[in-house]
């Protein structure tokens, strides 16, 4: 009964504090190469996390891992490089629509002599040269900010710090290679599991190609099996209690989706994963943005929500009790309650607007991944779904302002009740 209730437990009935203190985290290849992918600040904050002294003994990769990002990261790097001639090839396109569509404006009005015939409608008061060249001035000046962006992009023949700082960050925390015999087993119960639609993996059955390291076959459409088993494999040697998937992979044969959202591992996985390590409690998922947000608050210590909501409680029953009597206490009283009113009112304000930023990007989130489930890796919406990474960011740096106001706020209204408590 108890393992059959630990396959079907909501999300709400998991301890995440002690999965964040005590959890192995599990990292796939798609993680790393967003690495390359993202923004400078969020690759920042995401490596700040990975390195974190908290933290850090408590990562892995799978072989089949490393061997992905090695095979893969490249082709990445060139993507990121080649884009810059996409987009300014698109911008230089548009700015010659621009100019086409003012000759032919011109020539059609020119058609209706509006100077001899009309004599109200003046269309080169607004619209002439001078404002068609306002506009493309925009897009040219984005064709030399591009430039200079692409002198700063790495390219596939430049030295990859990046690389070796992932290298330094999972030294001695890789699983080591399988046998041929244990990979040929993989491919076997694969070729069953695919046909049954058994996750994970399945997805992409008709991914072509093959990894080769040393006397082995790593075939590219059991990649995710062959991590999956890497993975049973090391929660049971190591006996995990916790453990944590973060996966840039959205597709369905990872996650059970209710709704049209990816509540948690499919349930098929829970079941494999619990039976075959008696001694795990608890394997989740997360994908990247998600657990970027939530490893600020946990590893980062970031005020949580409901910090926030008891200390509103705390001080608005506080307040509220007193401000009866403002009339017959001290001086130094009625001020403290005068400062803690204007913070109740500063913490209300901000905490809704943390819930609003937080909605926000939950949405995002989303919908950067429903771009991710329908797209092919060579996309252009594939290319679409990275780039709202920027939005992701100027979303998350103003969760961290908000939470950085409402910590001050909350250590001012600490040291406030102290003062009143002494004023009793």
């Amino acid at each position: 009964m108890n393992d059959l209730l630990k396959i079907y437990r909501d999300s709400n009935q998991l301890d995440f504090e002690k999965i964040w203190k005590e959890g192995t985290f599990v990292f796939d290849a798609n993680v790393l190469l967003d690495l390359y992918r993202l923004p400078e600040s969020a690759k920042n904050d995401l490596l700040g996390v990975l390195q974190n002294d908290n933290f850090k003994d408590r990562i892995w990769i799978g072989f089949q891992v490393f061997l992905e990002y090695l095979s893969n990261r490249l082709s990445v790097i060139g993507d990121q490089k080649n884009m810059f001639a996409k987009v300014k090839t698109a911008t230089l396109s548009t700015i010659e629509k621009i100019n086409t569509i003012n000759a032919e404006y011109k020539s059609e009005i020119d058609n209706h002599k509006l100077s001899q015939r009309h004599a109200l409608i003046n269309p080169e008061h607004f619209l002439n040269d001078s404002s068609f060249k306002k506009s493309t001035k925009i897009f040219r000046k984005f064709v030399k900010h591009l430039e200079k962006l692409e002198k700063q992009q790495a390219d596939v023949n430049d030295s990859d710090k990046l690389r070796d700082l992932i290298t330094t960050i999972f030294e001695n925390k890789i699983g080591s290679t399988l046998t041929k015999e244990e990979l040929e087993d993989i491919y076997k119960e694969g070729v069953k599991r695919y046909a049954n639609k058994i996750p994970p993996g399945y997805m992409d059955n008709k991914k072509d190609g093959s990894y080769y390291f040393k006397e082995n076959e790593y075939i590219r459409k059991y990649g995710d099996l062959t991590f999956w088993k890497e993975i049973i494999k090391h929660a049971k040697k190591q006996k995990l209690k916790y453990l944590v998937l973060v996966t840039g992979d959205v597709k369905e044969d990872w996650w059970e989706e209710k709704r049209g959202r990816k509540i948690s591992a499919r349930k098929e996985l829970l079941n494999e994963i619990y039976t075959e390590c008696p001694d795990l409690e608890v394997f989740y998922l997360y994908n990247t943005s998600s657990f970027l947000q939530f490893a600020k608050k946990e590893i980062d210590n970031n005020i949580k929500d409901s910090s926030i909501d008891e200390t509103f409680k705390l001080i608005s029953n506080y307040y509220n009790e007193r401000a009866i009597k403002i009339g017959d206490i001290s001086p130094n009283k009625k001020e403290y309650l005068k400062q803690l009113y204007s913070l109740n009112q500063s913490i209300s304000t901000n905490h809704l607007k943390l819930q609003d930023v937080n909605s926000q990007l939950s949405k995002l989130n989303l919908y950067r991944d429903n771009l991710y489930e329908k797209s092919n890796p060579l996309d252009d919406i594939r290319e679409l779904a990275h780039n709202l990474a920027y939005t992701e960011e100027e979303y998350t740096e103003e969760i961290n302002e908000i939470q950085n106001r409402l910590n001050l706020d909350m250590e001012i209204q600490k040291r406030l009740i102290e003062k009143l408590k002494l004023e009793e």
